[in-house]
C-alpha cells in the first residue's frame, strides 16, 4: 500500500492523518517536501502517462465526516447486503 500524503496536505484536515501517525506509516513524497506541481513537474519529466491527470478526491472524502455509511453488495441473487458500517463523531465534515 502507499501512503501519497503530499506537503500540499499537511495544512488541511484529513482523519486519516493522525491514525497513519499512530501507525507509524510514513508518506514517502511528504517526507521529500514536495508540492502537488513539483510532483505533476516530476512526472512530466519522466514521460508518466498521468502527469497531467485531473486531481480526483477518493471515495472516503465524498462520505462526510461523522456520518454512517453502509456499502451494499448484491449477491448472485441481486439482493443486496450491508457488509460493513462506519459511524464516528458527526461533525459533518470531510
Amino acid at each position: 500500500m502507499i501512503y501519497g500524503v503530499i506537503s500540499d496536505d499537511m495544512n488541511e484536515f484529513h482523519p486519516g492523518m493522525q491514525a497513519a501517525k499512530e501507525k507509524g506509516i510514513r508518506g514517502s513524497l511528504q517526507e521529500a517536501n514536495l508540492f502537488k506541481e513539483e510532483i505533476r513537474e516530476l512526472s512530466r519529466e519522466l514521460h508518466l502517462p498521468t502527469w497531467d491527470k485531473t486531481s480526483i478526491a477518493c471515495l472516503s472524502s465524498r462520505i462526510a465526516y461523522g456520518g454512517v455509511y453502509y456499502k451494499r453488495k448484491a449477491d448472485k441473487g441481486g439482493k443486496s447486503r450491508k457488509i460493513f458500517e462506519i459511524s464516528a463523531n458527526p461533525s459533518g465534515t470531510c
